[in-house]
């Protein structure tokens, strides 16, 4: 049976045991070690193998608990076994690295606890697939950017996010100022703002609209804002590198552009902006001639950098009380003041200035009778269809740059990624849709190949970004996309089983020439025939990172892991990444290696695996494909079996009693790997499972109809 597993320090014995009380009332199967361990039951055994069996892991963050040795291993327990972690916002405290980039639930007073504890009980009813029913929706996620309207959303007080998160220095040979991760950046202001409106009464609530400056560079920005007036933001909220005088924006390629304060003088004095929220640190001087010179009225600004969760905490604050209608200095002094209680001297690190002889300002806002439904959300992209974000991207500037100017100048329809095994090309093409999707304004789609793929899912996922009807034959499509801008991708083309389809989809794929705008971006670890030669491909070969990205990742990969005393020093780590090849799929599974075993054992892997070995990648998952158990081999046996992605729920169905802890070995293993929430076998793997005992017809037939009915129970509760 599914469970949610509840870890919490005992000083928070009280609220937690309000929480059980009040999910368990809402049907929702609970494990809370206060209650389920008998007397005489042995205690740590009782709770790991809880633990192992858990679905979801509540962890319920407070002063007590983010210092608690036993909840930091619960967390790494249940990120090493893949498990989705939920952070309950209790009291406020520094979160624990490994919480850091996920969504919490905030609980922290009584209106929050009654505003969210329902929609956290519908959400863990969905993990569970238990019957709960989900919530209506209150915000509104635009699609399209096109879509969103001056008009509509004159019905809103406006944000436009601007997130300068450049790749590289300006000449686009070293690192930024400071790595900024975009896509993390984006997510935690968004969630601020949902959150910070559910405490507003409909009839009060002034509706919140953020829109994010793609790409965030200048000319951009520029253009946007002299066009503003009147319906354009009240509000720029802006998140990047500065220097007391200048602000670190992009260029198109995503290199940094300085932006110095007669620059920023200049942005903002044809706008109709009246607030600038700026998560960084600019002069007293700069902010004061922003103010003198410009239509601003008021800046709240940063003194010194803040951990992102103290950032998100005043913005949830802070916007909550503008979207009550609040002036700008009510709604800046109430956040400061909920951040003192709950942080304390980190409230000192914000300030708000005013226009020269105001002592408040209020934002224009939408008359009531005008206003919008509910939030709105716009990203700021295109249509993007099954793209995977890239949460923490590091490394590969140099290939990121040149990959991005190559594909604008090209006169190839078709681009490839070609590289060994994990040296990161799947990661590489998704930062360059995250960073270049505003360049195709009909859509990505994104198609992770598989041994079944055929080329009419292809076209299926083309039809259905352009919202084309699915019998639209490919002469027709063929016509459209002449006036269409699309990227398609394909990645890990070379998993392709059939060649026949490949065939197919190259021969589609080569009368796209000279059409249009469209471009097919594929990864392989080389050339994919017929599709590479009968289509034409502009080539690319990604190599390992460079040595300074590289020890970058690894102080990444070291704070997740909460690995701070490891390595002795820089040379230390050096003499690692030499070990891994600047490698990132080896950098990351050492890492993990030394969470589980230690450095000198992991070290002493990579000696036996580099040893006299052509190709590490294979060896290395051989051998682990070599070292599953009995149990673990049967399920991975069965999964075969499956389509190319799966859920949970299905793996649990399939496997019975003991799917959940045989499917964390696999993943343990590396065998099976977790995106996105769902659960892929390494291609390697795969084609060694077709020496392994087949699946007989009857078994197979099982399986299928295990698969049908999920897909059929998944789209009753999607429709119901």
């Amino acid at each position: 049976m599914s469970y949610v597993f509840v870890s919490y320090a005992r000083e928070d014995t009280a609220f937690v045991e309000r929480l059980v009380k009040d999910l368990v009332a809402d049907n929702l199967p609970i494990w809370f070690d206060q209650q389920n361990i008998e007397p005489g039951e042995n205690w740590d055994a009782a709770v790991e193998q809880a633990l192992q069996m858990a679905t979801v892991v509540l962890v319920v963050v407070s002063p007590a608990s983010m210092v608690s040795d036993n909840v930091r291993n619960d967390i790494n327990f249940a990120r090493d076994a893949d498990q989705r972690i939920v952070p309950i916002l209790y009291r406020y405290a520094p979160l624990i690295l490994n919480l850091q980039t996920l969504n919490w639930v905030d609980l922290s007073s009584e209106v929050l606890y009654a505003e969210n504890r329902p929609e956290l009980a519908a959400f863990l009813g969905q993990q569970l697939d238990q019957q709960v029913a989900p919530l209506a929706e209150k915000v509104a996620f635009a699609r399209d950017t096109r879509q969103v309207s001056p008009v509509e959303l004159r019905g809103y007080l406006q944000i436009l996010a601007v997130i300068g998160a450049p790749l590289s220095d300006a000449p686009g040979e070293g690192p930024p100022r400071r790595y900024l991760d975009h896509a993390n950046e984006w997510r935690l202001l968004v969630d601020a703002i949902r959150v910070s409106t559910q405490l507003q009464a409909a009839t009060d609530y002034i509706p919140l609209a953020i829109t994010r400056l793609i790409p965030a560079t200048e000319s951009y920005l520029r253009d946007l804002l002299g066009d503003s007036a009147p319906d354009g933001p009240q509000i720029v909220h802006l998140i990047a590198n500065t220097n007391g005088d200048t602000v670190d924006l992009e260029d198109e390629w995503g290199r940094t552009a300085a932006v110095f304060a007669q620059g920023l003088i200049n942005l903002f004095k044809p706008s109709a902006v009246e607030l600038l929220v700026l998560h960084s640190h600019l002069s007293p001087e700069t902010i004061q001639f922003l103010l003198e010179e410009t239509p601003l009225r008021a800046v709240v600004s940063v003194q010194d950098l803040v951990p992102v969760e103290v950032g998100s905490y005043f913005n949830r604050r802070f916007y909550g009380r503008l979207a009550a209608g609040e002036s700008v200095r009510d709604a800046f002094e109430t956040a400061r003041a909920d951040l003192q209680v709950s942080m304390g001297d980190e409230a000192e690190q914000f300030a708000l200035s005013l226009q020269p002889g105001h002592d408040d300002v209020y934002l224009t806002v939408p008359a009531p009778e005008m206003r919008g439904p509910g939030t709105l959300i716009n990203p700021g992209t295109p249509p993007l269809l099954n793209v995977p974000v890239n949460l923490g991207f590091v490394g590969q500037r140099a290939a990121l740059i040149e990959l991005s100017q190559e594909i604008a100048s090209t006169d190839f329809r078709q681009i490839a990624i070609y590289g060994a095994a994990g040296i990161g090309k799947s990661w590489l093409a998704a930062e360059y849709v995250a960073r270049s999707a505003w360049r195709y304004p009909d859509g990505v789609i994104w198609m992770r190949i598989a041994p079944g793929s055929k080329s009419e899912d292809v076209i299926g996922q083309i039809l259905a970004l352009l919202e084309l009807p699915a019998t639209t034959n490919w002469a027709t499509l063929r016509d459209i996309l002449r006036d269409r801008q699309v990227l398609i991708v394909l990645d890990q083309v070379a998993e392709w089983g059939d060649p026949l389809e490949i065939g197919e989809l190259a021969d589609f794929i080569s009368r796209l020439n000279n059409i249009g705008g469209t471009r097919i971006l594929i990864t392989a670890r080389g050339p994919v025939q017929p599709l590479t030669s009968t289509s034409g491909t502009e080539e690319n070969m990604l190599e390992e990172m460079a040595p300074d990205e590289a020890e970058i990742l690894v102080h990444h990969l070291l704070e997740r892991h909460d690995l701070h005393d490891v390595f002795s020093g820089d040379a230390q780590i050096q003499a690692f990444l030499e070990k891994t090849l600047y490698v990132p799929w080896l950098i990351h599974e050492a890492i993990r290696l030394i969470h589980l075993q230690g450095l000198e054992a992991t070290l002493d892997d990579l000696d036996d695996l580099l040893s006299d070995v052509s190709d590490a990648y294979e060896y290395y998952m051989f051998s682990q494909f070599e070292r599953l158990p009995d149990g673990p081999r049967e399920l991975l046996r069965k999964l075969r079996g499956l389509p190319d992605a799966f859920d949970r729920a299905l793996v649990q169905k399939i496997g019975g009693e003991d799917a959940i802890v045989n499917l964390r070995e696999l993943v343990r293993y590396s065998v099976v790997r977790q995106e996105h929430g769902l659960y892929r076998i390494q291609p390697l793997v795969r084609s060694l499972l077709q020496d392994y005992t087949l699946l007989g017809d009857e078994e197979q037939d099982r399986i299928d109809e295990i698969v049908i009915l999920h897909l059929l129970s998944q789209a009753a509760r999607t429709n119901g």
